[in-house]
């Protein structure tokens, strides 16, 4: 089931910020890029934000794969998936 509201302005002085509170803490993302050099700077901003998430690359073994995508499924704490967009 898809949440989805238009929020317009400051959450916080519009009356908004429990609506998106409550989005915040549903909604997940998948953001695919070629680059791992991109995920790299994404991983900086998400770290340092306390945002939980997954990373799927070339680097890691199907295993590691399988993992980050069923944390992604099953977490809700786990907000983001970043594959790379061509992973062999």
């Amino acid at each position: 089931e898809r949440n989805e509201m238009q929020l317009n302005g400051d959450a916080s002085s519009s009356g908004n910020g429990a609506a998106y509170s409550q989005i915040s803490r549903q909604t997940k993302a998948i953001v695919f890029s070629q680059w791992t050099s991109m995920l790299d700077l994404v991983e900086i901003s998400l770290n340092s934000s306390g945002i939980e998430y997954r990373r799927l690359d070339g680097t890691m073994s199907l295993a590691a794969r399988d993992r980050a995508v069923k944390e992604f499924n099953t977490n809700p704490e786990v907000k983001i998936l970043f594959p790379q967009f061509m992973i062999n």
